[in-house]
């Protein structure tokens, strides 16, 4: 009973988490001031950069709950994103092969992250995944690319204990 219970209580966490996530990925300020397209590409795109930041921060714990949380994490991502699918009106057969596909640009962008970040270089990486690489966009680049270190130390900072409830204080983007 105590590990279902613990369980039934991950999963909540990993919830509140996974919505905390999506709700900042879609805040306005990204697609009106900073002219993230809105698609269902690049709102993909700004969810991920969201969860490499939430991600980034829970990895180098040694807790197992917050490991365990953070795969319940990335495992409720792809529900979400295969009810999408579905509700996208995308057909069983489909689905499967859709799915991996997100799973492994998933995973190139959290690799792309954290090399952008060991080489102070996720301002000019923001713009290339964000933008294409436009010298337009490269200010608006550089406000995300702010924005998401900002974000992995104000995150970092917090109590543990608020993570684990699935709550997270973000800051908005400097504009």
């Amino acid at each position: 009973m105590f590990l279902k219970n613990k369980k039934a209580k991950l999963k909540n966490t990993t919830t509140q988490l996974y919505h905390n996530i999506v709700e900042q990925a879609r805040l306005p300020i990204f697609y009106r001031e900073l002219s993230v397209e809105d698609s269902i590409d690049k709102r993909f795109e700004m969810i991920v950069i969201h969860m490499f930041i939430v991600l980034n921060v829970l990895k180098n714990s040694n807790n197992n709950d917050i490991i365990q949380v953070s795969q319940m994490l990335f495992d409720t991502m792809f529900e979400d994103m295969e009810a999408s699918l579905r509700e996208q009106g995308i057909g069983d057969m489909g689905i499967p092969r859709r799915v991996k596909k997100m799973i492994n640009k998933f995973y190139d962008r959290i690799f792309t992250y954290e090399r952008a970040i060991q080489n102070k270089s996720v301002n000019t990486t923001v713009n290339e995944i964000l933008y294409g690489n436009s010298k337009k966009t490269q200010k608006k680049a550089d406000i995300i690319g702010n924005y998401i270190i900002k974000q992995i130390n104000n995150i970092s900072s917090q109590k543990i204990q608020d993570l684990m409830i699935g709550a997270i204080f973000w800051s908005k983007p400097n504009i």
